[in-house]
């Protein structure tokens, strides 16, 4: 009998092969279960704000959310809590992320800016890439006086329009007698740069050309003052090709992934001579290149695309050369994670080490700088701390040390937890209803968005208080990631939203790892200040004496 049917044959309850499969079984799942509970409060964003360029008055979300679901969601933009300046932007928290009702970028109030937002559970806080808010813009034209453009019948003219600077990039159309000419033809080919190019140029084509030029997102337009005249010429001797754009033999061009690029390439010359492509070493992409009057058009770039590309113009004449432009193209890789951190637990004391491997040609922007954050905070070399190209070493793991680290490689990052668990000591075998718990906290309501915490705690305790943390409740308990030193019996909490009732109370962290949570105050409501009196407003508590500690 193979090992297959064995698996297979009938078993009966109490067959010992039968029982050592089911407890083996049961064992994996519990590992595998403790294993997963372990760092289920590991916060972990599902929609994270994305820049955007605005106009003024407009409603802009920036959108923030995690899991789990319980994980509190925090902002700041510029580095100052929204919290702080929220009433003055009319900024709204709602459950997709963040709300500005009118965009403005003048006055004394302007919304333009850096803006972050953090989420935050027991386990500790992770922080989102940022996210630019620009206004979009137009700037004013530069005029540069009416010119004349001059071409031979046959060939391919080029009516230039100098773009001005633009947020985001603008488009620009021409008018010619009365008509607009504002997308591609077989006739007229509109360029990225804002040239217009006018294949097989006949004398219909002269007159004045006007360009015009729009930005989409501000609904802004400029018109130019200046004109270009097109003269069109006879042929009276045979030319070989002449270079026009671009004025040298060599240009450089760098692309982005995923991007389309033109190469314009135009030539002069009788007979009008024949626009030729090729890469050195290599082909033009299949399916992602085309021939328009002569440019090339890339589109999708990919790593592959870099390289040397030639522009060849013949006419087949006796009289000179072809003429050759060379175009190089260099395409940076996109920086990527190929190899995230681990979530890990160590004892108090042990090494922790937090790899951060990173891919991706980096080109003319350089080598990306890896930057470690501990609970968003960032860290730096020296001390306990040790920063080696993109991996992090903790040489001796502290109780503080507890929370999340993340690495942040320009626009991209990733994080893990860290779980520190406190060394065995005799102090452990100290009943747990020995260890006392902190008072119920007296609240007193000192900004608008402030509570003022006091209570009291008794450290006659052989075993030692680590830590202290403030809790605080509107629907369901949130706890302050700040870790309040043993001694200290006082903290402000901020953040708060006027016309909300809170409780509050205290959390005891112990070196044995057991928290004695302290009764919770009674229900504050918090109110807008008046304009000439502080807030005083108290909750029922227990009245401390003077000392902050007992």
């Amino acid at each position: 009998m193979s090992w297959y049917d064995t698996i297979l044959q009938p078993r009966k309850m109490g067959d010992p092969w039968l029982m050592t499969t089911i407890l083996v079984c049961l064992l994996v799942i519990g590992l595998e279960g403790k294993r997963k509970s372990e760092y289920d409060g590991v916060p972990e964003f599902t929609a994270e704000p994305k820049s955007q360029i605005v106009k003024d008055g407009v409603k802009v979300l920036l959108q923030c959310q995690a899991n789990p679901n319980t994980a509190h969601v925090q902002w700041t933009v510029n580095g100052t809590d929204i919290a702080n300046v929220a009433p003055i932007l009319n900024i709204k928290t709602v459950r997709e992320g963040l709300l500005i009702p009118a965009y403005r970028s003048t006055g004394a109030v302007s919304h333009a800016g850096t803006y972050r937002c953090t989420a935050r559970t027991d386990m500790g806080r992770i922080i989102s890439t940022p996210a630019q808010l620009q206004t979009a813009f137009l700037g004013e034209v530069k005029e540069m006086g009416d010119s004349i453009v001059a071409a031979v019948i046959g060939n391919v003219a080029v009516i230039p329009c100098v773009i001005p600077t633009s947020l985001p990039a603008p488009t620009n159309w021409f008018e010619f007698n009365g008509t607009t000419i504002n997308k591609n033809t077989k006739k007229y080919h509109l360029l990225p740069s804002g040239n217009l190019h006018i294949g097989s140029v006949t004398s219909q084509d002269v007159g004045e050309y006007r360009c015009i030029v729009f930005n989409s997102v501000s609904g802004q337009l400029q018109t130019y003052n200046s004109t270009v005249t097109l003269q069109v010429l006879k042929p009276v001797a045979i030319t070989p090709p002449k270079r026009l754009l671009p004025q040298t033999k060599e240009a450089s061009y760098y692309g982005k992934l995923g991007d389309d690029m033109t190469l314009e390439c135009v030539m002069s010359g009788n007979p009008p001579p024949v626009i030729t492509w090729e890469v050195y070493g290599g082909q033009l992409p299949q399916g992602r290149s085309k021939q328009v009057l002569g440019n090339l058009e890339l589109r999708n770039l990919g790593l592959a695309d870099q390289g040397t590309y030639i522009c060849r113009g013949n006419n087949n004449n006796s009289v000179g050369q072809p003429a050759n432009v060379r175009f190089y193209i260099e395409i940076p890789d996109e920086v990527r994670i190929s190899d995230k951190p681990k979530d890990q637990t160590v004892t108090e004391g042990e090494p922790a080490q937090f790899k951060c491997r990173i891919e991706g040609l980096t080109g003319a922007l350089g080598r990306p700088r890896v930057i470690w954050t501990h609970n968003t905070r960032r860290l730096t070399r020296g001390g306990n701390y040790k920063i080696r190209g993109s991996s992090l070493l903790i040489r001796h793991t502290r109780l503080d040390h507890n929370g999340i680290y993340q690495c942040h490689i320009r626009h991209v990052k990733a994080s893990a937890a860290l779980i520190v668990l406190p060394k065995p000591t005799q102090s452990t075998t100290i009943p747990t209803d020995e260890l006392v718990a902190p008072s119920k906290p007296r609240a007193m309501q000192v900004t608008s968005h402030n509570v003022l915490l006091k209570w009291a705690l008794s450290l006659t305790s052989n075993v030692k208080v680590m830590y202290q943390k403030v809790q605080y409740r509107h629907k369901k308990w949130v706890t302050v990631d700040v870790k309040i030193p043993a001694t200290t019996r006082m903290y402000e909490v901020e953040g708060l939203e006027i016309g909300r009732r809170y409780r509050f109370r205290i959390v005891a962290y112990y070196e044995n790892s057991v928290q004695k949570v302290g009764p919770r105050s009674m229900r504050l409501r918090m109110r807008r200040p008046s304009n000439d009196s502080p807030i005083t407003q108290m909750s029922h508590a227990t009245t401390l004496g003077k000392s902050n500690q007992n």
